[in-house]
């Protein structure tokens, strides 16, 4: 189990290190010549991260490490399609990959396996429905969640996440903490 645990940290500082080296891409904190990645500070590019977090979900018996892999698994899945290479550092993820984690959430619709930030997280995703319907056309129970979500009132968990919930969570986390900030404070 905390080998499960280890591998969740690793991949979230390796989540981290790509985000920063892209952002000081986009801030122009790099020389041109150092445009190819520090092999001392990457070891793993995103298609092999994503590859890792299905992984982990398939050999963990731990509920946690399972939700957390599915998580994140599903947020690079919405954000690799939603945002630019040039933002995310992602450069391309595997289809079968992306296929097998939306069969999983598909199960965890079915069966009522959504927790509270999954269900608010997928929830602002459908914003986005043709991103998650593009790959569910067979599986009816995540294709009707997302039908289902009325985008216009989507609401946040304000002050149900406690101070720091999103910290270690690689690019997830990134994204996702200023956005429940901001909501906290309203």
């Amino acid at each position: 189990m905390e080998a499960s645990y280890n591998s969740l940290n690793y991949l979230s500082d390796q989540e981290y290190k790509i985000h920063g080296w892209t952002n000081s891409l986009l801030n122009g904190t790099r020389k041109e010549e150092d445009l190819i990645f520090n092999k001392d500070d990457i070891k793993i590019d995103y298609v092999s991260i994503h590859k890792e977090y299905l992984k982990l979900y398939k050999q963990s018996n731990d509920e946690f490490i399972k939700l957390e892999s599915l998580k994140r698994l599903i947020f690079l899945n919405w954000e690799f399609i939603v945002e630019s290479e040039s933002f995310t550092g992602i450069v391309g993820l595997e289809e079968s990959v992306i296929n097998d984690s939306y069969g999983v959430l598909n199960t965890y619709v079915k069966s009522g396996l959504l927790d509270i930030e999954l269900k608010w997280m997928l929830e602002y995703y459908s914003d986005w429905s043709w991103v998650l319907l593009h790959y569910t056309e067979n599986m009816p129970e995540l294709s009707q969640f997302v039908k289902s979500v009325d985008t216009a009132i989507i609401s946040f968990p304000k002050n149900l996440l406690s101070k720091g919930t999103m910290d270690n969570r690689g690019q997830m986390g990134i994204f996702w903490k200023p956005i429940v900030e901001i909501i906290d404070k309203t």
